[in-house]
């Protein structure tokens, strides 16, 4: 009996493992992917649906404008300024902002033309034109002017400061113990500002209650009336006071500098309120080139060329001052 029943279990097993096991496919070969096939390349999308004939071009049209043209024109204002723009003994004309000038029409492979320009406004008015692709001239930032130009980030920090007559502060305070503030809001001396430049918005608004006068030459005009008094102080920058006291030789006895308290006047470049390419690549340079400097750096960067420009500066103001005389 058990004999039969040992049988009859192997039987059932045996058709249960049947069932359960499927039956080998006879796949042909050659359907088998290789392992050493090459794999089939996919076309990678064209974003902008351009076509071979028609290809996306390589610059952006402010930069493309420039390389067809072959030159970067760059307006500057046609007076020496150190060390910013400043001539030699050879008559060439260098300087920081000269430098950068260079360094950016190089990088764009094309040549580097300057145009000189009578004012610090007129740089402007000459990129808002499309005179020049940039202003590089010791510029600063003003709210009307940023409405029309993009500027880059500052690549030099100066100072706002007071070009005083000596003998003429002493006279307002021997009346009265006076501070510089009361003077300037109380008996409201003259006090000069350069034309056509950033400095007569500034005084606007630091200076609201002074009596102003706007000069047009820096050493013929506005220093020889401080010196001699017939005007109380000038408002200025500290690279115009600077080169003042090194070019004159008693300037430090007959002028005082007052540094106005966090009174900064940062400097910029600027290019056409659409060549936003332009303007970034003007900023990545001094961003690569670590062009960041404060007046006395700067200085000390174009030490030789400074000291240059001052020997010749020094004739030009006895000249300047002869010629205010008459």
């Amino acid at each position: 009996m058990f004999k039969y029943f040992l049988m009859y279990a192997i039987i059932l097993f045996d058709c249960a493992y049947s069932f359960a096991s499927p039956k080998p496919v006879n796949t042909p070969t050659s359907s088998i992917p290789s392992i050493n096939a090459k794999p089939v390349s996919t076309p990678i999308p064209v974003l902008n649906n351009t076509t071979n004939s028609n290809p996306r071009p390589i610059y952006p049209p402010d930069i493309q404008r420039i390389k067809d043209r072959g030159e970067f024109v760059v307006c500057q204002y046609n007076q020496e300024r150190a060390p910013f723009f400043m001539r030699n003994p050879k008559g060439e004309v260098v300087g920081l902002d000269v430098d950068i000038s260079k360094g950016l029409a190089k990088g764009l492979g094309v040549k580097l033309r300057i145009q000189l320009v009578n004012s610090f406004n007129a740089v402007v008015d000459g990129v808002i034109n499309g005179k020049c692709d940039a202003g590089i001239s010791k510029l600063s930032l003003t709210g009307p002017r940023s409405q029309k130009v993009l500027y880059t980030r500052p690549y030099v920090m100066a100072q706002k400061v007071l070009l005083i007559n000596r003998v003429a502060l002493q006279k307002y305070q021997r009346k009265a113990d006076k501070s510089l503030e009361e003077i300037i809001k109380k008996d409201r001396p003259l006090i000069y500002v350069e034309a056509n430049s950033s400095y007569v918005e500034f005084a606007k608004t630091l200076l609201p209650e002074a009596r102003l006068k706007t000069y047009t030459s820096w050493p013929h005009e506005a220093v020889p009336n401080v010196y001699n008094g017939k005007v109380f102080a000038a408002f200025t920058d500290e690279f115009d006071t600077w080169e003042v006291l090194q070019s004159i030789p008693d300037a430090p006895l007959k002028l005082l500098v007052v540094t106005l308290k966090k009174q900064y006047d940062p400097l910029y470049m600027i290019t056409a309120w659409d060549n936003y390419n332009l303007r970034e690549y003007m900023q990545s340079y001094t961003d690569l080139q670590s062009i960041n400097y404060t007046a006395q750096t700067a200085i000390d960067k174009y030490k030789s060329d400074v000291n240059l420009y001052i020997e010749q500066a020094k004739v030009r103001w006895q000249s300047a001052f002869a010629d205010n005389k008459k």
